[in-house]
């Protein structure tokens, strides 16, 4: 071979070795959209999101020592070459048009693999909408309207409780109160007349419907239901309606801004029904205690993340939870457990695909069996499964209700489960 041809030959495979090397260093990022409200009057759960997955992130692709999940110990997606997993934030601002926009563009031009999101039921209605009509898979680790598994989806999963899965259990609660005589609690009529009220999207809609039905169910009244808009800036006619009813118990499905004003409502208004509850919701978050302080004292929320009992009875949750305040500066809420979570489960669902192929992941969620010790919720695991009218829904999920004191979230209901006892009646304002 003389010289020139030599000297090419060199040059081309320099020039292979180079486009491959690119290639590899391009095939070293796996990326999933991630949207949720990051601006407006939803931006304090945004942040609390925000920084749930961006510590999975660190996790997934950084590894932990100490801490006792699978993914601390991978250093990137094992499968994919240990390639990084990167969630790409954006924000709906509360608006489902908006949200049906940033996953087209998602899809389209930042060429994600996948979609996390929205917290909102409306805005992951319309995502989730884009995404099955494109063959996306999309994982909605927060939201809880049941509709959102009513519709036959092929590429959506839902990892958490739904409302129609819980809201017996409130009505649970108030029996056991009467049967244990909880606080002086003397009989069913103690407890009895309840209102509802709810906001007017397509999550406190459906909150709204199946509390009026789990009550009817346990035989207690329903004195008003009340529906409003989550940006009202004045909520003052509503907590007029809901007085007038004159109820012994208040359930609530408001996000966090209208949950504060709620309770600055009841306050101004020297209102105090036996039993203040919120349904999941904006009760749940930090950012509810953060401007409140001990007028939040006595109010319950059925809830799914309650880490003073996690704490104990998981080790790995409380060890997140040290992580995650390091970080954030407060403790978990369900809002940024949630949010690690869902991160959590797209890099194992993503191990298990095992290549960047939107069948290879469907079939992955399909079949991903996720123990409970893997995760920091109080799940039995995560396996997403077709039933009961539910498609893609998981049902290894379970919550409870707690109630803050003294600035704590103590679990109250299932006794099993218990923290601290009940304070009952919510007390007069002072």
């Amino acid at each position: 071979m003389s010289k020139r041809n030599l000297s090419a030959g060199l040059l081309c495979s320099l020039c292979l070795a180079f486009t491959a090397g690119m290639a590899m260093a391009q095939a070293k990022e796996v990326k999933v959209g991630a949207i949720f409200p990051l601006t407006g009057s939803l931006a304090s759960t945004g942040d609390e999101i925000r920084a749930g997955i961006q510590l999975a992130e660190d996790l997934i692709n950084n590894g932990a020592p100490g801490v006792d999940l699978d993914i601390a110990k991978w250093k990137g997606i094992p499968s994919f070459g240990n390639a990084k997993l990167s969630f790409v934030l954006a924000d709906h601002r509360g608006d489902p048009t908006r949200g049906a926009d940033l996953a087209r563009r998602l899809i389209d031009d930042d060429k994600v693999v996948g979609i996390l999101g929205s917290w909102m039921s409306s805005v992951t209605m319309s995502v989730s909408a884009i995404t099955e009509r494109q063959g996306i898979a999309m994982l909605n680790s927060d939201s809880s309207s049941p509709a959102l598994v009513r519709r036959g989806f092929k590429w959506f999963w839902h990892a958490n409780l739904h409302v129609e899965m819980f809201a017996s259990d409130v009505f649970k609660m108030l029996d056991y109160m009467v049967k244990e005589r909880v606080g002086g609690v003397q009989s069913k009529a103690d407890l009895d007349g309840v209102a509802i009220v709810a906001e007017n999207t397509e999550w406190g809609t459906a909150c709204k419907g199946v509390l009026e039905t789990a009550a009817k169910a346990h035989g207690y009244k329903v004195t008003e239901i009340v529906t409003y808009s989550h940006r009202a800036p004045d909520l003052s006619s509503e907590v007029q309606k809901v007085m007038a009813s004159k109820p012994n118990v208040v359930i609530m499905a408001s996000y966090v801004s209208d949950a504060i004003l709620f309770t600055k409502t009841f306050k101004s208004m020297r209102f105090a029904p036996k039993v203040v509850m919120g349904f999941d919701g904006g009760f749940a978050e930090a950012g509810y205690l953060e401007a409140l302080g001990d007028d939040a004292s006595a109010t319950m929320v059925i809830d799914h993340f309650f880490l003073s009992a996690l704490a104990k009875a998981k080790p790995v949750t409380a060890k997140i939870n040290d992580m995650y305040k390091q970080r954030a500066g407060k403790d978990l809420t369900t809002a940024s457990a949630l949010g690690f979570t869902g991160a959590q489960i797209w890099a194992h669902v993503l191990n298990k695909a095992g290549k960047a192929d939107s069948a290879a992941i469907q079939k992955a969620f399909n079949e991903l069996d996720l123990p409970g010790k893997e995760v920091i919720m109080p799940w039995t695991g995560v396996k997403f499964e077709n039933f009961g009218g539910d498609t893609g829904q998981n049902r290894k999920v379970s919550a409870a209700v707690t109630q803050i004191q003294k600035g704590v979230r103590q679990v109250v209901y299932p006794g099993e489960m218990g923290t601290a006892k009940m304070i009952y009646p919510f007390p007069q304002w002072k």
